[in-house]
């Protein structure tokens, strides 16, 4: 038994009524195994794509209704795990800190709102990655075809990075794909690098923007009414 299992259950023993996250856990785990079952089953390449049974939703202003989430190819065979992959976006990491929920009862360590911002695990919290995991839908498999790190060569220039990937959507109550599309992202010609900032690291990071916005708009294109239109 976990240290957090032992005092919520300590809690519990004294009337506690409150919702935990070791509860939370409890509640979701056959949900959120039974989506991680559905995406090992999944096996590439995929082709004779079929129209989505109901529509494929990435991201609404409340949350509400969303049933898809980005999984790289390299994490099928173990949904919620995180291998190494170049520049992992943040979209595809609600799935990852599922994972994590489930093995550690903890959030994943790697992810950058857990690494930069120092995020308490909550309850609320747990129950938003857990219950969005549990409901899944749909699946957009990256597969990435090529990658080139940004490069400094002198004190005001530097030679872009690169990345491009295939994109599949799969419907997981079907095991079949529903539609696909490529993405490809540079840096952006005009990033700014702060006086004393590592030129590096700024570098990815535009890069990571970059790859984030190319998944975004993709989804957007193949699959209308997916997102909120771009802000102006």
């Amino acid at each position: 038994m976990t240290p957090l299992r032992i005092v919520a259950t300590a809690f519990c023993l004294l009337g506690c009524r409150a919702e935990s996250v070791v509860g939370l856990i409890d509640e979701h785990r056959p949900a959120v195994e039974k989506t991680f079952g559905a995406i090992r089953l999944i096996q590439l390449p995929l082709a004779n794509h079929e129209t989505p049974a109901v529509p494929l939703v990435l991201q609404t202003p409340t949350k509400d209704g969303v049933n898809a989430m980005f999984i790289y190819g390299e994490d099928l065979a173990k949904p919620g795990g995180a291998k190494a992959v170049p520049l992992r976006t943040m979209d595809s990491l609600a799935l990852v800190q599922c994972g994590s929920l489930l093995d550690t009862e903890k959030l994943f360590p790697g992810a950058p709102q857990t690494r930069l911002m120092q995020v308490t695990l909550t309850p609320p919290l747990a129950r938003g990655y857990l219950s969005a995991c549990a409901r899944l839908r749909y699946v957009l498999i990256i597969q990435g075809t090529a990658f080139k790190a940004p490069q400094v060569t002198t004190d005001a220039n530097f030679s872009p990075g690169l990345f491009r990937a295939d994109v599949a959507a799969v419907d997981l109550s079907s095991g079949k794909p529903v539609g696909a599309f490529q993405v490809e992202a540079v840096n952006t010609s005009g990033v700014t690098i702060v006086s004393g900032e590592d030129r590096e690291q700024r570098l990815l990071r535009d890069l990571e923007g970059a790859i984030y916005n190319a998944l975004r708009e993709g989804t957007r294109q193949a699959f209308p009414g997916s997102m909120p239109p771009p802000s102006l």
